[in-house]
């Protein structure tokens, strides 16, 4: 069997869960499959995670910082499609929306991953929704099965494009519970702290987050709230974080690599983990594996991943919010029961299985 995964992912992010994903099914299949041919065909790429003694890539890395712009994307599915026509391959996985209906001669299956429904359910949050919600309609129309990562995501995707549930396959991402470090970072960090980690868009609720902490002298006094990853806080959040009282002293941006953000994770009084939407989501189960206890919002894929392993908030309640992150840090037995749950909940995700049920439904379409 030969598999082909495409640019288009590896063009866009340097890092992100999906490129991660991506990553981690190529080299899991080139490294324990040998019968199984896998090529990562991305003429130009950004992605740090790939990496060719781990996969077998048909490309080039651009150096440095340089973002991959319209007219080298352009180039690289010009490229992509004579490349994708002379490999012959029995399965192309795309890695992104943008359909191959010009694909020429091409006779094998196409899988498409589908992460999250989050433009079609909050496009006002995304200012090129339109653009994309059609690329991955029609995408979705061209592919002969779909990968869903959780079964919230699968019935989102029933719901919203009418997509027949035997097209469909729910595959959990995989997830590494290797907590090692390398080396002990000084976090810098003079109190207790409270940890956020990623994109702090419009979707993922951490103004919320911010009205809770500043509403509470005990948290905003005793503890740091820390957000880490996502891009230094905006012009707005600075604002924001100045009107409520707040300064960069007791609400802190950090960043670094996985290590640092595995010292953060280990040492937090707690995660939290507002979003109201997400397709999948893997912070809680990093912070589960590093033995912080997590409490998170009660929507969409978040308990079904996350199980009885955490303590879940009403998103839009400020007050569910604030009751629920005191009763963990104020309560040390419920603390320690989550960390206990934490570290089973993370049991259940692994790339091995991840790995397996992708290539058990390639091996159905051929």
């Amino acid at each position: 069997m030969r598999i082909v995964f495409d640019y288009q992912i590896f063009s866009l992010q340097k890092y992100g869960g999906i490129s991660r994903y991506f990553f981690e099914l190529s080299s899991n299949i080139n490294n324990n499959h040998r019968n199984i041919d896998i090529q990562v065909v991305s003429p130009f790429y950004i992605n740090n995670y790939l990496n060719k003694n781990f996969v077998s890539i048909k490309g080039v890395k651009v150096p440095g910082g340089v973002r991959i712009g319209k007219i080298l994307f352009l180039i690289n599915r010009l490229i992509s499609k004579k490349v994708i026509s002379d490999l012959k391959p029995d399965i192309l996985h795309q890695t992104y929306h943008f359909d191959y209906s010009d694909l020429n001669k091409f006779k094998g299956k196409r899988v498409l991953t589908i992460h999250d429904m989050i433009h079609e359910i909050y496009p006002n949050y995304f200012a090129n929704s339109r653009r994309y919600i059609e690329a991955k309609k029609n995408a979705v129309r061209m592919a002969d099965h779909i990968i869903c990562v959780s079964k919230s995501t699968r019935d989102d995707l029933i719901k919203i494009l009418g997509v027949k549930y035997e097209k469909i396959t729910v595959i959990p991402h995989g997830f590494f519970t290797d907590v090692s470090i390398k080396k002990k970072r000084n976090l810098h960090l003079k109190k207790p702290f409270i940890l956020y980690v990623g994109s702090r868009a419009s979707y993922k609720n951490f103004q919320n987050l911010l009205l809770v902490f500043a509403s509470d002298k005990n948290l905003n006094k005793n503890y740091n709230l820390v957000a880490f990853g996502g891009g230094p806080f905006s012009k707005l959040e600075n604002t924001l974080i100045k009107e409520l009282g707040l300064s960069q002293e007791n609400v802190i941006y950090r960043q670094g690599d996985d290590y640092y953000l595995k010292e953060l994770y280990r040492n937090a009084e707690i995660f939290v983990y507002p979003s109201f939407y997400e397709g999948f989501g893997l912070p809680p189960l990093e912070a589960m594996s590093c033995g912080c206890p997590v409490a998170c919002s009660l929507s969409s894929s978040i308990p079904e991943v996350v199980g009885n392993a955490a303590s879940f908030f009403d998103p839009n309640s400020l007050s569910s919010i604030k009751s629920t992150i005191i009763s963990i840090i104020n309560d040390k037995k419920k603390k320690n029961q989550l960390i206990n749950k934490g570290f089973d909940q993370v049991k259940n995700f692994g790339w091995d299985k991840c790995t397996n049920r992708t290539l058990a439904t390639y091996r159905k379409l051929i």
